[in-house]
């Protein structure tokens, strides 16, 4: 059964976020044919998107088409990700009026041993995925606190099957001073819409941790990479700093925030460049980083392989084409991760 829950935002410094509340109904499972070559983006924009601040509705359509652009590059799960898209709401419930964007995502329910056992599998499958087959090496055997929670965008990834219906529901600011190109740098006084998509995007896709609600609800994959900082232990307590590592917390990759989306990385001032920054101030152009790419590849989105490696890869295939062939006549067919 999925559900869908409401969390995620990102906010000017100081703004409010909205909580982990369920916000909508069960829904069934179910699943579509067909494969794409890449891990496939596609937004709906509802009624109110005509109605784009300062009334560029090309611009915002364009710079949501950047993002898609950009993960769908840099990822190869061949799965096809469908997503609700607003001004002023997310999934019919308001933004408050200083939050930048916001994000619901569906989830099944879920536990430890089916996620590591995808997570394991798709590593297996995707070689090319460092990070994740780092990262799996490292899972712990078990895990105290609530029970898991798996975005379904994060299950279609991992699993290879296309589900229906929208993963995840995205709204942004409606009175919200955007800039909708990042040409030029970012003007003074305007935010980076291309940079809060690429932000918000990514907590659709499964980029969601709800230990920054108290008590917390339910875990998820992302927990799985969230260390007391400097140490090896899991962290698990709400309002403490936790930092993101793939090897058991040997090395620590980033600090997620401590005062807001504990999916995202501390910037109690804004000022940083990072897109999945936890606040972002006006004037500030945003981009996604190599440790962003990393995170998602940690959570089973698996990169598009280098030219070198994809020749290697090639060769190999046909090697193995030929020696299957020559075993045929000597003598007398697809997935993913």
């Amino acid at each position: 059964m999925r559900t869908v829950v409401t969390g995620g935002s990102v906010a000017r410094p100081g703004g409010l976020r909205l909580a982990g509340a369920l916000v909508g109904a069960a829904l069934a499972l179910s699943s579509t044919g067909g494969t794409a070559l890449a891990l496939t983006i596609v937004p709906t924009f509802d009624s109110s998107w005509t109605s784009a601040p300062s009334g560029d509705l090309a611009a915002a359509t364009a710079a949501f088409a950047t993002v898609d652009g950009l993960y769908s590059a840099a990822f190869s799960n061949p799965v096809t990700v469908s997503i609700a898209v607003s001004w002023g709401s997310v999934n019919g419930q308001a933004l408050p009026g200083n939050a930048l964007g916001a994000t619901s995502i569906s989830y099944y329910s879920s536990s430890l041993g089916q996620i590591e056992t995808l997570l394991t599998n798709d590593a297996t499958a995707n070689p090319n995925n460092v990070a994740l087959a780092t990262a799996v090496q490292h899972l712990p055997s078990s895990v105290s606190g609530p029970s898991f929670i798996l975005p379904a965008a994060q299950y279609s990834a991992l699993s290879g099957t296309n589900l229906s219906g929208y993963l995840a529901y995205i709204g942004f600011g409606s009175s919200t001073p955007w800039q909708f190109s990042q040409a030029g740098g970012i003007a003074p006084g305007a935010y980076d819409f291309t940079g809060v998509v690429a932000h918000e995007v990514t907590h659709a896709l499964g980029r969601v941790s709800y230990e920054f609600v108290n008590p917390t609800p339910y875990l998820t994959p992302l927990d799985l990479y969230r260390y007391d900082c400097g140490t090896t232990t899991l962290n698990d307590t709400y309002g403490t700093t936790a930092c993101f590592s793939i090897n058991g917390g040997t090395t620590d990759l980033q600090t997620f925030s401590n005062t807001s989306d504990s999916a995202d990385w501390y910037s109690p001032t804004g000022t940083g460049t990072d897109a999945y920054n936890a606040y972002l101030t006006s004037g500030v152009l945003t981009n996604v980083t190599p440790v962003d790419y990393t995170l998602l590849s940690a959570l089973g989105y698996n990169p598009v392989p280098e030219p070198a490696t994809a020749l290697l890869l090639g060769v190999a295939l046909v090697s193995l084409a030929a020696a299957r062939r020559g075993v045929r006549r000597a003598k007398g067919p697809a997935g993913r991760g």
